[in-house]
């Protein structure tokens, strides 16, 4: 782990940098694939994480999603668009997208600004 700023943690998650998760104060952004996802717990070194969250549903952001959320006992946080099978780390139907909502979160939520990268349009959502 690598102290990017004051409170931002970037977790390289494949050699050079290619993949990497954040932990952004209590909030870790993003899984890399399944195996990246079953290692990522320990590579926090012990730094508590409150909620998990995904930026976009490619399987090298969300594919860990299922373990991490497993092993830390929290909740996922995604873009409203975000179909549920995200949530068992599985690359999305192309035909669920924008149909579902994510990972059982209400369809009410506090919308946020999406991070740089992602799809133009696309509206987050954070709910408790």
């Amino acid at each position: 782990m690598r102290e990017v700023v004051s409170g931002l943690w970037q977790i390289p998650l494949a050699p050079r940098e290619a993949v990497n998760a954040y932990l952004l104060g209590d909030v870790l952004v993003d899984a890399g694939t399944p195996g990246m996802g079953k290692k990522l717990p320990d590579r926090l070194a012990g730094r508590p994480v409150a909620v998990h969250a995904i930026t976009h549903a490619h399987g090298d952001h969300v594919g860990g999603s299922k373990a991490v959320c497993d092993a830390l006992g929290t909740e996922l946080w995604a873009p409203p668009a975000t179909p549920t099978t995200s949530r068992a780390g599985t690359r999305p139907s192309p035909r669920a997208r924008g149909r579902l909502r994510c990972c059982g979160a209400p369809r009410a939520g506090r919308r946020i600004r999406s991070p740089a990268g992602s799809s133009r349009g696309t509206r987050s959502a954070a709910s408790r």
